[in-house]
């Protein structure tokens, strides 16, 4: 650059613009449009190319002025490089732009299937279960796993919803099209979220007249220390159905806070009924003794072979139940589940025995079937690699014989997918055995003329075939029927099957134009 433009740095049109007026010579001038070209394409992300090609534009009349020959082959050079290089990086940009489009389209394209028939894929969704109990909140169980069942679906395509918009914002495409895409973002949120919102608010609605009633019932009369404690438990499960519940904010935060203050209370008025029941002492005793003496009884009926591993398990297990209703101090119910937990340890490390036992069968035979799995693939590898100096029909045999053993397996998704396209392999070897068996025929025009329109036939099936197959692959991957690493393989097997296509198109060309020389 000349000492009189060097220290021009223009970061805009407007500045540049500034700058131009500021230059008399064409020469300093194309230096100064040329290094903003230069600084257009060097932009973090995505290049200005509007910026670019005005400065482009400015170029072409600039050309034409007063300019030494050396100086103008020089800027000259430059300025088709940075042209070449705008037309690259745009060619880049349109291709990435369009297949994040295409991937938008195809998930767009699969919820607005799924809202055509929102009630039908409604039945098929899981039903929802508590993890906790709670016997006050039993009758109610049933409707709001229900409600909750309706809300989780909703929001699992609410989700859906935003996480499209939020790649759409990050993606670079033509303002009209993705206005497009909101509007019919937009249409598939009008048939989520109005819906969600209802549930939700019929939800927490449900749930804050639940607790009000819970904590009207606990304060209703005088209870026992027994039913306090129960209380407790109550509202520690009544606090853990709530975050499980789709709750709207306030229901949430009221009935939390209500459940405190509940549970504070609650706790005030034990230590009270502690003090008040030290003289039951003894009857405590009594009870704990008799507990411990089922422990032992259970104990030595398994010894003697009277009852088996689960039979005590579950004993023990009812054993646990039933002692926080026993009447026991709440420090004496933990020291005798404390004891219980001692006594059924022997019993857990036998039954994990029993289960590693399990366990490490169903490793044993899942190995011993991933390895006959490797088994078929080096064999089908093993014809492969083999098949040059073999017949069409020699191969279509054995490829024939690997189809019919394939039926044999029990394969998942993925593993299908893999052993299936290494299969492809061979009858693609095949195909073109055929093809060069066909071609290479003798002089007899005729006899060719026949062969050639088989093999035609035989192509344009196998054209349908794998066109088929790629329109099945993409439908699979927009109803979300892959994990992961499975849309992965997926991916890769579109793209190898779009390969031959082309190669198959290529050929069904080539036919062509020996069935038309023949006629000829």
């Amino acid at each position: 650059m000349s000492e009189r433009t060097k220290n021009i740095e223009p970061v805009n049109l407007k500045e540049l613009e500034k700058k131009l007026e500021e230059i008399e010579g064409d020469e300093q001038k194309l230096e100064l449009l040329i290094e903003f070209m230069q600084s257009a394409l060097a932009q973090a992300g995505t290049p200005h190319f509007k910026d670019f090609w005005l400065a482009k534009k400015k170029c072409s009349d600039l050309f034409k002025g007063n300019i030494s020959p050396a100086q103008r082959m020089a800027l000259w050079t430059k300025y088709t490089e940075m042209s070449n290089e705008a037309r690259r990086l745009k060619e880049i940009f349109d291709n990435e732009s369009a297949f994040a489009i295409e991937q938008i389209e195809m998930a767009v394209e699969s919820l607005e299937a799924d809202i055509e028939r929102l009630e039908q894929l409604k039945s098929l969704f899981p039903s929802f279960y508590f993890e906790q109990s709670c016997s006050f909140f039993e009758p109610s169980r049933e409707d709001m796993a229900r409600l909750q069942r309706d809300a989780a679906f909703f929001n699992s395509y609410g989700t859906k919803v935003n996480a499209l918009r939020r790649e759409l914002i990050k993606t670079e495409m033509r303002v009209r099209d993705k206005n497009k895409f909101f509007e019919r973002l937009s249409k598939i949120g009008d048939a989520i979220f109005p819906t969600r919102k209802t549930l939700i608010g019929d939800i927490s609605t449900r749930f804050k007249e639940l607790v009000e009633a819970f904590i009207g019932q606990v304060f209703s009369k005088e209870q026992s220390l027994q039913s306090l404690f129960h209380f407790k438990d109550e509202i520690k499960a009544l606090q853990h159905i709530a975050k499980e519940l789709t709750l709207n904010n306030e229901a949430f935060s009221t009935t939390r806070k209500e459940l405190s203050q509940c549970w504070d209370t609650l706790s005030k008025s034990i230590e009270t009924r502690k003090k008040e029941d030290m003289d039951q002492r003894e009857e405590f005793k009594e009870k704990k003794e008799e507990i411990e003496k089922e422990i032992a009884a259970l104990q030595q009926q398994f010894e003697e072979n009277a009852i088996d591993l689960s039979k005590i398990l579950e004993a023990f297990h009812q054993l646990e139940r039933g002692i926080s209703k026993a009447g026991l101090r709440r420090n004496e119910v933990f020291r005798l589940k404390d004891k219980i937990h001692d006594a059924k340890k022997p019993y857990l490390f036998k039954q994990k025995e029993e289960d590693d036992k399990k366990k490490e069968e169903l490793r044993r035979k899942e190995k011993e079937r991933q390895e006959k799995i490797e088994a078929f693939k080096e064999k089908i590898q093993e014809v492969g690699d083999g098949s040059k100096k073999q017949s069409s029909q020699d191969l279509q045999s054995q490829y024939e014989h690997l189809s019919n053993e394939l039926l044999e397996f029990k394969l998942n998704r993925a593993e299908k997918i893999d052993v299936e396209r290494a299969l492809r392999v061979i009858k693609d070897i095949i195909a073109e055995k055929r093809e060069d068996e066909i071609l290479n025929l003798s002089s007899d025009d005729q006899e060719k003329f026949k062969q050639l329109q088989l093999l035609l036939k035989e192509k344009n099936s196998q054209y349908k075939e794998i066109k088929s197959e790629i329109e099945e692959l993409r439908r699979s991957k927009g109803s979300s029927q892959f994990d992961f690493a499975a849309a992965l393989e997926a991916n890769d097997t579109v793209e190898e099957l779009k390969t031959k296509l082309i190669k198959q198109e290529e050929s069904i060309d080539e036919i062509k134009q020996q069935i038309k020389g023949l006629r000829q």
